[in-house]
């Protein structure tokens, strides 16, 4: 935990190891409990989201190209990835979709970078 806190990550996939049948793992003594797993998995999924809100940040203000996909989520928002893959989310506008636009970054809210077009 204190190395992953101390590095320039600012994303982790996080999931509880789950030993497989016949594996060598699975006979292994010194076994991590159900709750401290589920515990150890919920530290590092905080840590996740604050370190990508941390990177987010660093980006407000900036202007940007992304293609926004025809997906809507949240009901509202239509999302695209810039050129170093940050996920940002505008209001849906369907014309919008599968087009290139210049954006700006603006906040984070809802835990999403939010963003507007730059017409």
């Amino acid at each position: 935990m204190r190395f992953l806190e101390s590095t320039d990550f600012y994303y982790l996939h996080v999931f509880p190891f789950s030993a497989r049948v016949g594996t060598k793992a699975a006979g292994m003594d010194g076994k991590v409990s159900e709750p401290e797993k589920k515990e150890r998995v919920r530290l590092l999924r905080d840590l996740d989201v604050a370190k990508r809100q941390a990177f987010y940040r660093r980006f407000i203000g900036s202007k940007m190209q992304i293609i926004p996909e025809g997906k809507v989520y949240k009901g509202k928002y239509m999302r695209g990835y810039t050129d170093n893959y940050l996920p940002l989310y505008l209001p849906n506008e369907k014309k919008l979709e599968n087009c290139l636009l210049e954006v700006t970054i603006e906040a984070i809210e809802e835990g999403l970078l939010q963003g507007s077009i730059i017409r």
